[in-house]
């Protein structure tokens, strides 16, 4: 190519200004590249079929510039990366199917007390596809549905709109036992037509679905990249994880193609291991003989106005956090206390057990916060007998 200086386009120019190598600066894209890190090479790119190493980077307002040398002739080339109009091109595509992700994740986020009414399979698909948060869209939507459903059946009104109350009150507790129990997303009869028409994702995983995929990685290499399709929670930025005999550091996690790959880079052998190859086990607790859903369903709800003991040793019997069987059931007592006061049954003899709820569900709330242990109710205290027939079995 004649000339010094390049357009590549897409905010990519190449200046070939007399040095080592040329100079490219990006004013749009990011550059997948990474520069020399001590005595680890830069990533390889191929321009006007020489090979060049990437040497340093400056980010700034205006983009990035990169620095490319000749490639030195005693190293092996492991991660590479071409420089020229199609390879720009390709990541200009990359670049908006991001750009549309992050928009989709924005919007979903936002309404996700609606999102998480979308069926299972769906909110699973957006989990894959643009990180939102499936389960938590479930929690949210089913508090919303508990809410209305509570509201319609404290306040007098049509008995068709009571009856749905209660359909919707009774959903939003099993969607919220689901959740929180099997930590995955769960729809709403509302929307159960629409999975008709959604695109099916129930066909059954391959062997190459489930295993975990080794990418641009053999020993010696100072980068390596895991893909699988179910993303690991547990695995954070910067984490280190120990793998076929070396240590590695979490340094991005890409999400395309339905599945999330984690890029990782060496780290010195005397660097604390953080992270572990092997899933969190789910904590899975023997049935009962004749126990059925119904059954684990109303151990929750006593459970949830237990006295704090008993709460923390059955707690993890149901693969919760210590605090949530607290949160659901003061949230529950003072809404429907308050709503119930609010709303023209108010004036009958009930006032004093609305008011019980309210004042109990607030102090259980604030003491849950301040202290971080769960907070029993005097309304379990009819039950300890069997609480203490849960804990001698568990």
């Amino acid at each position: 190519m004649a000339g010094k200086n390049h357009d590549l386009g897409y905010g990519v120019w190449v200046d070939e200004t007399p040095g080592d190598g040329p100079v490219v600066t990006s004013t749009k894209l990011r550059l997948p590249w990474r520069p020399r890190a001590g005595e680890f090479v830069g990533t390889a790119v191929t321009w006007c079929d020489q090979l060049f190493e990437v040497r340093s980077v400056e980010r700034d307002d205006d983009g990035e510039r990169w620095w490319l040398a000749v490639w030195p002739d005693a190293e092996a080339v492991r991660d590479s990366d071409r420089l020229d109009v199609g390879r720009m091109e390709s990541l200009a595509v990359e670049v908006v199917k991001l750009e549309r992700s992050r928009g989709y994740r924005s919007v979903l986020v936002l309404l996700s007390p609606l999102a998480g009414l979308m069926p299972g399979s769906v909110q699973q698909h957006w989990e894959r596809e643009h990180n939102v948060p499936g389960t938590r869209a479930t929690i949210l939507s089913a508090i919303v549905e508990l809410a209305l459903g509570t509201w319609w059946i404290v306040h007098p009104g049509p008995v068709l709109l009571r009856f749905f109350g209660w359909m919707l009150f009774t959903e939003a507790m099993v969607r919220l036992w689901f959740a929180l129990t099997q930590s995955e997303p769960m729809g709403s009869f509302l929307t159960a037509p629409l999975a008709w028409i959604a695109p099916s994702e129930s066909k059954a995983p391959t062997a190459r679905d489930k295993r975990m995929e080794v990418g641009r990685w053999k020993p010696g290499d100072p980068e390596m990249a895991l893909a699988m399709l179910e993303p690991r929670e547990d695995w954070l930025v910067d984490g280190v994880i120990r793998f076929r005999g070396a240590l590695w550091r979490l340094i991005e996690k890409e999400l395309g193609g339905g599945r999330v790959t984690y890029h990782f880079e060496t780290v010195p052998e005397e660097s604390p291991v953080t992270l572990s190859l092997v899933p969190p086990a789910r904590q899975e607790r023997q049935r009962d003989r004749g126990r059925g859903f119904l059954a684990d369903a109303g151990r929750f709800i006593l459970l949830s106005f237990a006295p704090q003991r008993f709460q923390e040793q059955l707690t993890p019997g149901l693969n919760l956090g210590i605090r949530t069987l607290t949160w659901i059931s003061a949230g529950a007592e003072l809404f429907g206390g308050a709503v119930s006061l609010l709303g023209p049954a108010s004036r009958d003899t009930l006032v004093g057990l609305d008011l019980l709820f309210v004042l109990e569900g607030a102090f259980r709330l604030i003491k849950a916060a301040v202290t971080g242990l769960p907070v029993g109710s005097v309304l379990g205290l009819p039950f300890i007998n069997v609480y203490e027939r849960w804990v001698d079995s568990d």
